[in-house]
């Protein structure tokens, strides 16, 4: 399978000037710098491979390439990516790189095939302008379908090389594969490749036929399988990744959401306005916005529109329903996802109806809502609030998840069989303000709040407030006769308690305890004395101790 049936004669003009162009695409911070489509690989799903097959693409001149750069530091990106092609087989590549370092961009990749990593020099000559991200491109877990994709017998070596090369010197690597027919069954093997070469991130993407160059209906179909028949394969994958590597950042590109609803949140549609702008020998070519581009390639199907994830799917790509049309893409109802999904992963989606009411309504007077976070692969919604006193410090911080959940370190305040209010309380916050807050939230979610939870959240700070009384009261102590001429001789602090030892001149001593207790939604001080002194004398001593303490 390979781009054989393209001939010079089908490659149009607009495909003749793209090979030979530099491309630049730019979003805020992010900037990205394509050097044409000289390539050393032929992969079976790219353009490059074919364009320079067919000597159509061709090394470019290095202004063009400089002149981008330096705009795009005008612009203040902060992030900048050199594409192919190959980018690193342009010869001025090593000096636009230099151009990178010297403009100052704070993060720089290189998305690279990786066959010129274990060329001797080449690393040590790029590492010694710096560290970088090195964005793999590895289309295949095994040497079978990696070369089976790019069609170069020793590119799987060459890139297992690389990375070693590369970990070795402690350099930043990221992953990322187009999965395709010669490649999809090999997709639960990353997870291991992943472990073994230490990748930071990955991403597959899918086909995207306007990105294959010159093809045929029936190469289309050779090299595209039906998004249902990669499934299986999507789903182990992403399954072994949450077993043996939770936590790790996989995303799935361009995967219409309803062929693998439960790991949704894996799943990503367009991303960051992007704008795309070439420029040849005959100056800059028009401009368009990336994703807007590659959106109007796909269209939702009538089917779609009752879909839960209708909102945030951009549809399936033109060509694709030509070739199998659209008996796979069934519209996925709450029901279905409830029953798909028991983890949770689409908390945030399933939950939404009974977040809706709290996001719209007005904060408790005396706090301020500083965020409102939904946390897609963690799968809760966390909220930040501050103090009008503070306003710019988080005081507290919720978190509703899945009622299944363990948020380490945070209180459990309320559940139900479905939804679960986690806190942790960074600042104190007064009490009257906190249960206000707490009563406002768990009433527009349907929840009861536990008192003990109340209590349980709110004890180490009165513990912490308690510890810090104690110890003014000791220097204080230390410094003048204390009360009724007693100086304290010693201070012990527990996990939630603090003891004094007090004496006086004439031989009487005194033990007091001080601590912690829940009392309904509040935290209580108690204190027990032991003492020499007569009932009186130990009454007026007990009291005025409490007085000291605020208890």
């Amino acid at each position: 399978m390979t781009h054989a049936d393209a001939s010079p004669e089908r490659v149009s003009a607009r495909d003749r000037a793209e090979a030979n162009a530099v491309t630049t695409t730019h979003s805020g911070h992010q900037y990205e710098l394509q050097l044409g489509h000289l390539c050393n690989n032929r992969c079976v799903f790219c353009a490059s491979g074919q364009l320079t097959q067919l000597k159509i693409a061709k090394t470019l001149p290095i202004e063009p390439m400089l002149t981008a750069l330096e705009e795009a530091a005008k612009a203040g990106a902060r992030r900048v990516t050199f594409l192919g092609g190959e980018p690193t087989l342009h010869r001025a590549f090593p000096e636009a790189l230099k151009k990178a370092v010297d403009l100052g961009f704070p993060e720089i990749v290189i998305f690279t095939n990786g066959v010129l990593l274990p060329q001797p020099g080449f690393l040590d000559r790029v590492c010694a302008l710096g560290s970088f991200e090195w964005r793999l491109s590895i289309q295949g877990s095994d040497e079978a379908s990696h070369v089976a994709v790019t069609k170069k017998p020793d590119s799987f070596r060459r890139i297992i090389e690389g990375l070693r090369m590369l970990r070795a010197r402690g350099q930043r690597v990221t992953a990322n594969l187009c999965v395709n027919t010669e490649s999809y069954r090999s997709l639960p093997g990353y997870p291991a490749l992943v472990k073994e070469h230490g990748l930071a991130q990955l991403h597959v993407d899918i086909v995207r036929p306007s990105s294959i160059g010159q093809y045929t209906p029936e190469y289309l179909r050779a090299i595209q399988p039906r998004y249902s028949e990669m499934a299986p394969y999507f789903r182990e994958m992403l399954s072994r990744f949450e077993q043996e590597l939770p936590g790790f950042d996989v995303n799935v590109g361009n995967l219409p959401f309803c062929i693998l609803p439960e790991w949704a949140p894996s799943i990503g549609h367009g991303g960051e306005p992007t704008v795309t702008q070439s420029c040849d020998a005959g100056g800059l070519a028009a401009v368009v916005e990336k994703y807007e581009w590659h959106a109007s390639m796909r269209r939702h199907t009538p089917r779609c529109d009752p879909c839960l994830f209708r909102a945030q799917c951009t549809g399936i790509f033109d060509e694709y329903l030509a070739l199998y049309g659209d008996d796979e893409f069934q519209p996925v109802t709450r029901e279905t996802l409830v029953q798909l999904d028991p983890g949770g992963r689409n908390f945030a989606l399933l939950a939404a109806p009974r977040l809706a009411l709290l996001q719209r309504a007005e904060t408790p007077k005396g706090l301020l809502l500083l965020g409102w976070h939904e946390r897609r692969r963690d799968r809760h919604v966390e909220l930040e609030y501050a103090s009008e006193e503070h306003p710019d410090e988080v005081a507290l911080r919720l978190r509703l998840s899945p009622s299944t959940s363990d948020e380490a370190s945070m209180v459990r305040l309320a559940g139900d069989a479905q939804l679960a209010l986690w806190a942790r309380l960074d600042r104190p916050v007064k009490l009257d303000r906190l249960e206000a807050l707490l009563q406002h939230v768990t009433g527009h979610v349907g929840l009861s709040l536990a008192p003990e939870g109340l209590a349980t959240l709110i004890r180490p700070h009165v513990v912490e407030s308690l510890r810090g009384r104690m110890e003014r009261l000791s220097a204080r102590f230390a410094r003048l006769p204390g009360i009724d001429g007693f100086v304290v001789v010693g201070v012990r602090h527990g996990d939630a308690s603090t003891s004094l030892a007090l004496s006086r001149a004439d031989g009487a001593t005194a033990h007091a305890d001080v601590s912690v207790r829940a009392e309904g939604l509040a935290v209580k001080l108690s204190m027990t004395l032991e003492t020499t002194l007569s009932a009186s004398e130990a009454m007026r001593l007990e009291e005025a101790l409490r007085r000291a303490v605020g208890g």
